[in-house]
């Protein structure tokens, strides 16, 4: 079976909910406002993909290439984000609370105003990533001990 290739595509309020699209390439696409919720994105391409403000609640995205990726305001609690490349990617203001980021990159993402409260973030990487005084973190978490950049 072959892998969708869905690469630029433009899905602006669209309903994808449980959609499975595992092993895709959404590539450099644009799904603002979508509804991905309990979709498969497993080992999916999602380089530089634009989910601003979309509903991404237990999305399954583990094994997934989402670097650069737009996460703004997107809300992914419950999310499946384990050992997901997710460096550079923009992540303020989304709800990432109850995720799964174990073995997750977030080397020099933006976690401005975002909420990981009861997030598993065993063995995330977070060098150089951004946050603010407003980022909510798990229970007992030191952010600067972990490389994360605080401003205000």
């Amino acid at each position: 079976m072959r892998e969708a290739d869905l690469r630029r595509t433009t899905a602006i309020n669209v309903n994808f909910q449980d959609v499975y699209l595992y092993g895709a390439n959404l590539s450099r696409g644009n799904m603002t406002g979508s509804n991905l919720n309990g979709a498969d994105l497993q080992f999916t391409d999602l380089f530089q993909t634009n989910f601003t403000q979309a509903e991404m609640v237990n999305t399954k995205m583990n094994n997934s290439d989402a670097k650069w990726g737009n996460f703004i305001g997107t809300d992914l609690r419950g999310a499946n984000l384990s050992n997901t490349d997710l460096s550079w990617a923009s992540l303020t203001e989304a709800n990432l609370s109850g995720a799964n980021l174990s073995g997750t990159d977030l080397t020099r993402a933006n976690l401005a105003n975002a909420d990981l409260r009861e997030t598993n973030i065993t063995g995330t990487t977070f060098t150089g990533a951004f946050a603010n005084s407003a980022t909510k973190w798990p229970e007992g978490f030191n952010p600067i001990l972990s490389g994360i950049i605080i401003w205000d």
